[in-house]
């Protein structure tokens, strides 16, 4: 008897990543319109536009958002009074 294993991929879509990632949805939708970050490969099918991500790309995007100015631990670029 042979067993073989089934890879199962979960798609995740742009605001569960972003709130996984925890930054705001429409932030991540800034980056990937402007060329900031780079989007994933797989689109939602259809006219939403939306990307479906998997579990590789949400790490990349969490290491992404990790070395980020305002995320890495700098704080915010303004003066505190």
């Amino acid at each position: 008897m042979a067993y073989t294993s089934a890879m199962v991929v979960r798609f995740y879509s742009s605001k569960e990543a972003a709130k996984i990632a925890g930054i705001h949805w429409v932030t991540l939708i800034r980056w990937l319109s402007s060329g900031k970050y780079r989007p994933p490969e797989h689109k939602l099918p259809g006219a939403t536009g939306d990307y479906l991500w998997t579990d590789k790309e949400i790490k990349r995007l969490c290491a992404f958002v990790q070395t980020s100015s305002r995320r890495g631990g700098l704080g915010s670029p303004r003066a505190k009074k």
